[in-house]
C-alpha cells in the first residue's frame, strides 16, 4: 500500500483528505507543524508528501529547503492559498515538485500524486564525498582518506544508498527489497551481517567513520551527516 506524508494544520482539510485517500487505497501519515513533519519526511520511506505553505514552527518552504539539502528524493507538492506566480517559483526553487492551489478537489490532489509517483527517480550524484568517506557511484568505488577500500557489490550498494539519502532511516526490510530485490531467501540478518562488514571495514582506516552509519532501535539504519561536515557532490 503506498504511504504519503500529509504536513497540514488545517485540522478539517487534514481529515478529509486522509479519509478520501484511504478510499484510494493509500496510507496517509499526518502532522500538523513543519518540524515534526520533517522529522518524519527524512526518517521513513513515503511515495509523496504533501505539504502545506503555511505551517508553525516550520512553513512548507523551510522543509522543503532542509529536506534536500538533506538529500532527500521523496516527491513533494505544496499546498497553499497563494496563487501568485512569483510565489509559485519561490515554491518551486524551495524543492517542490508541483504546486496545488486551495481550495482544490480531492481528485486532482489524487492525480496529481500518481503523477508525481510515476516519474523515474531524481538524478542521483555520481561522486559523494562525506567527511573522509567517498563513493564514486559510476565505478563503484568506495575511499577514506583517499584510501581505497574493498567491498562487496552488496556491501557497496547498501553504502551507496544510506550515502546518497542522508540522515534517512532505512529499514532493514526496505533495504533487503532495495539490495537484494531478486533473492527471496535472504533475511534482514543479511542487511545486519553487511552494516557490520561495512562499519569494520571504513573505521580500519579510519576509527571516526564507524560512526557514520547509525542504528536507530526499532527501526532501521541512517548515515548521520555530522553538523561540521557537509555533503559534497
Amino acid at each position: 500500500m503506498p504511504k504519503i506524508l500529509l504536513i497540514e494544520d488545517d485540522q478539517v482539510l487534514s481529515y478529509f483528505i486522509k479519509q478520501f485517500m484511504g478510499t484510494k487505497k493509500f496510507e496517509v501519515d499526518l502532522t500538523g507543524d513543519g518540524e515534526e513533519g520533517l522529522r518524519w519526511l527524512t526518517s521513513q520511506e513515503y511515495s509523496a508528501a504533501v505539504i502545506d505553505w503555511d505551517l508553525p514552527k516550520k512553513n512548507g518552504t523551510e522543509v522543503c529547503v532542509e529536506y534536500r539539502r538533506l538529500g532527500g528524493q521523496t516527491p513533494i507538492i505544496m499546498l497553499t492559498k497563494r496563487a501568485k506566480l512569483a510565489d509559485k517559483i519561490t515554491g518551486f526553487e524551495a524543492g517542490a515538485d508541483d504546486y496545488l492551489p486551495k481550495p482544490f478537489e480531492q481528485e486532482e490532489l489524487y492525480a496529481r500524486i500518481l503523477s508525481l509517483m510515476r516519474r523515474p527517480a531524481s538524478f542521483k550524484p555520481t561522486v559523494v564525498t562525506i567527511g573522509e568517506l567517498t563513493l564514486d557511484c559510476n565505478a563503484r568505488t568506495a575511499s577514506v582518506q583517499g584510501q581505497a577500500i574493498e567491498l562487496s557489490r552488496k556491501e557497496f550498494a547498501i553504502l551507496e544508498l544510506l550515502a546518497t539519502n542522508p540522515e534517512h532511516v532505512f529499514s532493514g526490510e526496505s533495504i533487503l527489497d532495495k539490495v537484494w530485490s531478486t533473492e527471496t531467501d535472504s533475511s534482514v540478518w543479511a542487511v545486519r551481517t553487511h552494516v557490520a562488514r561495512i562499519r569494520s571495514k571504513i573505521s580500519a582506516v579510519d576509527e571516526s567513520t564507524s560512526t557514520l552509519i547509525k542504528t536507530i532501535y526499532g527501526q532501521g539504519y541512517k548515515l548521520s551527516l555530522p553538523i561540521s561536515v557537509p555533503i559534497s557532490e
